[in-house]
């Protein structure tokens, strides 16, 4: 019996030390994937930024994992859940957009509908381009953590890795690119 618990209790010290290297391994590999989506993005300066970007990268990878951690408990623990919407992707609103455009032109007097089409689409470009670095942030963070920790996500329920999906882009829309935006 002695020699069980000492055998479960090397064995737990092994998945421990495993998952402290793998969770090592994964922040040294997100952080510099992280900086290179904001430089490739946006016009900030490399020598100036990319330390404060590291230390942003390793906060959101510790925050990355314990999103994971809940939606692991929650797999194990919670019935069904309610299904949240779908990541949006960059551009796939352009047909309402042009409803919206059209909508707005009937507003207003016929000699303004072509500066207010040009303002309106200047503005949806605008959006665009932000959601693509959004976008391109969270493509990122989901391919990184993937790498490391596949076998583990799919495990999930379908709910629960939406659920995981989900939480993930709102962090990285909501928080990561807010912070960078901030470092100005």
């Amino acid at each position: 019996m002695l020699d069980d618990l000492n055998r479960l209790k090397k064995q737990h010290e092994e998945n421990k030390a495993h998952n402290n290297a793998l969770f090592e391994r994964f922040t040294q590999k997100l952080s510099p994937a992280l900086n290179e989506v904001v430089f490739q993005h946006l016009a900030k300066n490399r020598n100036t930024y990319e330390n404060e970007l590291l230390k942003l990268g390793n906060k959101y990878a510790r925050l990355i994992f314990e999103n994971f951690s809940n939606a692991h408990w929650l797999n194990n623990n919670v019935g069904p859940m309610a299904d949240l919407n779908a990541v949006p992707v960059p551009g796939s609103d352009r047909a309402e957009a042009e409803f919206y455009c059209q909508k707005l032109k009937e507003e207003v007097a016929e000699e303004f509908r072509a500066e207010v089409e040009k303002l309106y689409w200047e503005e949806y470009t605008k959006n665009q381009e932000s959601e693509a670095f959004k976008y391109a942030v969270y493509q990122k963070m989901k391919a990184v953590f993937t790498e490391f920790y596949i076998d583990d996500i799919m495990v999930f329920e379908s709910h629960i890795l939406r659920y995981f999906d989900r939480s993930l882009y709102l962090m990285c829309t909501l928080a990561y690119v807010d912070e960078v935006y901030s470092l100005d």
